[in-house]
């Protein structure tokens, strides 16, 4: 079978499935990109993809470089971009593998080593930080409470952005919120007293 065909068929299941947009766009770029990596080393057929060959592409994504920004002469993907590209390789692999379509051949991707990403300490906000994004809020003007309610919700029960965006009133309860989140999946979170009188 050729590699092209049996990509377009992983990706159709993964529309069929519904899976999320972005995750879709993702699998798109990160598989359209192999394809022709894969061509360029004159490999077509999914069955003439060796553990080798998938190495040399876990390499080649390591190489690429991305624009340089003013103060810097090379960019390039950190490790945890190219834990995704490995990632929806092996998860194509392991859908090939469960269709049947490898054959009595080993997965491929199942000798792909693994990478080890940066560690790094996500900056978060201070007390003082939250506290001036409060008092900038004029609460005597609606749009300024609002703000000043939308901060409390954030502050509160760390719910992405868009979450609180999509809230409807409806979500809203005394002491807790419904939210529909990432994955097309709706979950409770519970608010506190502070949060609960500002609604």
């Amino acid at each position: 079978m050729k590699l092209n065909e049996a990509i377009k068929g992983y990706l159709m299941e993964g529309d069929i499935r519904r899976h999320a947009k972005g995750s879709r766009y993702n699998k798109r770029l990160y598989l359209g990109r192999f394809e022709a990596w894969c061509q360029e080393q004159g490999c077509v057929m999914l069955e003439d993809v060796t553990p080798m060959l998938l190495r040399g592409y876990v390499a080649y994504v390591q190489e690429l470089q991305l624009p340089p920004k003013q103060d810097e002469k090379e960019r390039f993907y950190q490790t945890s971009t190219v834990m995704n590209y490995r990632k929806v390789v092996r998860a194509f692999f392991r859908w090939c593998e469960q269709e049947g379509l490898l054959g009595d051949k080993a997965n491929p991707a199942n000798r792909l080593p693994k990478l080890k990403a940066e560690e790094y300490l996500i900056p978060t906000f201070t007390p003082e930080h939250l506290q001036a994004m409060l008092d900038v809020c004029d609460v005597t003007e609606s749009l300024g409470y609002r703000n000043y309610t939308m901060l409390l919700v954030l502050m509160d029960t760390g719910i992405r952005v868009s979450e609180l965006v999509g809230l409807k009133l409806e979500d809203v309860h005394e002491d807790y919120l419904t939210v529909f989140g990432k994955g097309s999946k709706q979950r409770q979170v519970g608010i506190g007293p502070t949060t609960v009188k500002a609604q």
